[in-house]
C-alpha cells in the first residue's frame, strides 16, 4: 500500500471550537485548538469520559460490502455529507439545529462506512479526504478506529505524529482506546511514558483501560515519576483489567510506605470497586 500518507495527513492545524453562525452563508461547525486544562481536573471526575461509547469495531465493524461495492458507499456518504456543508443562506434556530443533526447522522454513517473496509481500501479513503479541513480528519480518525484492520492502526499512528494539536491528538489516542484491531495499544502506551503534553500522556493512560496488554506498564506507570493524573488514570485502567496481576499491582501500592497519600486512597477505592 502507498505509504505517501504522512503528506497527505501534513497540513495547518484548524481551529477547533463549535459555533453556530445563524446568518449569512448559514451554520458551519468548526474546533478550537485550544489547550484544554483536563490535567487541572481531578482525575476523579472523569469517570463519566472514562466510559466508553460501545464502538462498531467492538461488534467486528460496520457491514459494509468489500471490493467496489465498499468504496460506492463510502463515496454516496461523502456526497450527502459534503452537501451538508454547503452553504445554506439565513436559517432559523430551529433550521441551524435540524442541520446539526443531519450533519452528526451523516458524520455517523460515514464514520461507520470507513469502519467496516478493508485494509487495501484504506488507501482510497485516503484520497478521498482533504487534510486542511479539520472536519475531515475528525471523520476519518472516528471511521478508522472503529476498523479492526492492523491498517487503520497503522493509519492513526501515522495521523498522530502529523498533528501537533493537542485535540486532534487527543481524538487519534481515543480512537485508539475504542479500536479492536491488532497492536491498537501501542501507540497508547508509548505516549503514556513519553508524551511530552502531559494531558495527552493522562489520555493515554485513561485509554488503557481494561488492557491486559499494558498491565505490567500501567503498574509500572503507578510507580513512577509520570504526572500525577497519569498515574492515577493508571490506577483506575489496571483496575478495569481484573486479573491477579492487577489486583497484586494495586495492593502493593497501597501497602507502600512512600506511596503519594493520594495515589494510595485512590487504589484504595479501585481495589474496593474492582475486586470487593
Amino acid at each position: 500500500m502507498s505509504r505517501s500518507r504522512t503528506a497527505l495527513f501534513a497540513g495547518t492545524a484548524l481551529t477547533l471550537t463549535l459555533t453556530l453562525a445563524l446568518v449569512g452563508l448559514g451554520t458551519w461547525s468548526s474546533l478550537d485548538d485550544t489547550p484544554s486544562t483536563s490535567t487541572q481536573v481531578s482525575v476523579e471526575t472523569t469517570e463519566d469520559t472514562r466510559r466508553r461509547t460501545t464502538r462498531t469495531a467492538r461488534s467486528g465493524g460496520a457491514a459494509t460490502p468489500d471490493g467496489d461495492a465498499g468504496i460506492a458507499q463510502l463515496d454516496r456518504d461523502l456526497t450527502v455529507w459534503r452537501d451538508l456543508f454547503s452553504p445554506k443562506g439565513r436559517l432559523s434556530v430551529e433550521e441551524t439545529r435540524a442541520l446539526i443533526a443531519e450533519r452528526d447522522a451523516a458524520a455517523e454513517a460515514l464514520a461507520g462506512t470507513i469502519g467496516g473496509l478493508s485494509a487495501d481500501q484504506l488507501d482510497e479513503v485516503l484520497v478521498r479526504f482533504d487534510a486542511s479541513k479539520t472536519r475531515d480528519k475528525i471523520v476519518l480518525i472516528d471511521g478508522l478506529g472503529r476498523n479492526v484492520d492492523g491498517e487503520a492502526v497503522a493509519l492513526l499512528e501515522e495521523l498522530y505524529e502529523a498533528e501537533e494539536g493537542y485535540t486532534l491528538r487527543a481524538k487519534v489516542l481515543t480512537a485508539l482506546g475504542d479500536s479492536a484491531a491488532p497492536a491498537h495499544t501501542h501507540l497508547l502506551v508509548e505516549q503514556m511514558w513519553s508524551a511530552q503534553d502531559e494531558r495527552l500522556s493522562q489520555t493515554a493512560a485513561m485509554m488503557l483501560r481494561g488492557e491486559a496488554a499494558a498491565t505490567s506498564d500501567l503498574a509500572a506507570a503507578m510507580d513512577s515519576d509520570l504526572p500525577m493524573n497519569t498515574r492515577l488514570e493508571a490506577v483506575s485502567s489496571l483496575g478495569a483489567v481484573g486479573s491477579s496481576e492487577a489486583e497484586q499491582a494495586l495492593q502493593e501500592v497501597v501497602d507502600g510506605d512512600d506511596t503519594h497519600p493520594r495515589l494510595k486512597a485512590y487504589a484504595e477505592k479501585e481495589l474496593e470497586r474492582s475486586f470487593g
